[in-house]
């Protein structure tokens, strides 16, 4: 199942149709758009901190690829390819 649009991403790469610097732009253009997006555009308080939990989670999942991908398992991103993705909690308040 997948809820958010950085699991999608995340399934897409899974499958081979999105190289891991794609996977970093799609992923980052989402959690991007969720920031944009009020707390009041939410049906309650709850279900917006319900989908930002899951976003949490899928970006810990992208950014575990994005190490063992560009970072080959050591943990460090080489020069020239995606940097880890910042956490969507930085930008929310």
């Amino acid at each position: 199942m997948v809820d958010t649009y950085v699991a999608a991403a995340l399934r897409i790469h899974e499958l081979g149709f999105l190289t891991a610097e794609q996977l970093h732009f799609v992923a980052s253009c989402a959690i991007a758009q969720f920031a944009r997006m009020q707390m009041s555009t939410f049906v309650s308080a709850n279900v917006y901190e319900r989908r930002k939990a899951e976003y949490i989670r899928d970006i810990s999942k992208v950014n575990a690829v994005l190490i063992d991908k560009c970072g080959g398992g050591s943990g460090k991103v080489t020069e020239g390819e995606p940097t880890l993705l910042i956490p969507i909690d930085r930008y929310l308040r």
